[in-house]
């Protein structure tokens, strides 16, 4: 067990988003100070990491869709 505001520092990531993501997934806390259980520290993690998955490809997506444009331009 830890509380939100340990968890957000293990993570580094704003209280805030973290209180938010915790709505989201129904885990009930509502400040820095409640405590996180085993299981809704493995539920963040696993938001966390797939929320941070699609940020990679739209970003990956756009570096190719830039490059591809970039080669129409030149030739």
């Amino acid at each position: 067990m830890m509380s939100v505001l340990e968890y957000c520092q293990d993570v580094n990531k704003k209280i805030e988003d973290i209180l938010k993501l915790c709505q989201e997934l129904n885990i009930n806390v509502s400040n820095e100070d409640d405590m996180l259980d085993d299981d809704a520290i493995v539920m963040l993690d696993n938001a966390i990491d797939s929320l941070e998955d699609n940020v990679d490809e739209e970003i990956i997506q756009k570096i190719e869709e830039d490059d591809y444009y970039d080669e129409v331009i030149d030739t």
